[in-house]
C-alpha cells in the first residue's frame, strides 16, 4: 500500500525524505555520503531532512548517529506502519487524494484551512496529480 502511495506524492522534499528512510529502513547503518549517492542528493541536504524526519518520528523510533555512521533505530520491536503514518499526512497531494476518496467533493475552504497551504498550492497540487 505504501509503495501505491509513494507515486502519489508530488512534493520533492517529502518523496526524498521517504526514500531517506526507505534507505534508513533497508540498511543498519550508512553514511551521509552514502545516502546522498543513493538518493542524488547532497549531504547537506541529508543533515536538512534529517532534523525534519526527526520531528516526524512516531514514539519508540529514533535516528542515531556516531563515526561510522547514521542508522534508524526501533525500540519494542515498533512496525514501519508506525513511520508511514505519521510521515505520510504532511504531504500535501496525498491528503488530497484522501479528501476526494471519502468525499463526493472537496470543501477547499475547509481544505486550505485544515492544511495550512494556499490556494496557489492547492492548484499546483492538483496539476501534478492530474499528470
Amino acid at each position: 500500500m505504501y509503495s501505491m502511495l509513494k507515486k502519489i506524492i508530488t512534493e520533492k522534499d517529502i518523496y526524498r525524505q521517504i526514500l531517506l528512510l526507505e534507505q534508513l529502513l533497508n540498511h543498519s547503518q550508512l553514511t551521509a555520503k552514502e545516502l546522498a549517492g543513493k538518493i542524488g542528493t547532497t549531504e547537506r541536504t541529508i543533515f536538512s531532512d534529517l532534523q525534519l524526519i526527526r520531528s516526524y518520528l512516531p514514539q519508540n523510533w529514533e535516528i542515531d548517529s556516531d563515526n561510522n555512521g547514521i542508522r534508524l533505530v526501533s525500540y519494542e520491536q515498533s512496525l514501519t506502519n508506525e513511520l508511514w503514518e505519521a510521515f505520510l499526512p504532511h504531504s500535501v497531494s496525498l491528503q488530497l487524494i484522501k479528501q476526494l476518496f471519502f468525499n463526493k467533493e472537496l470543501n477547499v475552504p475547509r481544505f486550505l484551512d485544515d492544511t495550512g497551504v494556499s490556494y496557489e498550492t492547492l492548484k499546483r497540487q492538483r496539476t501534478k496529480i492530474n499528470r
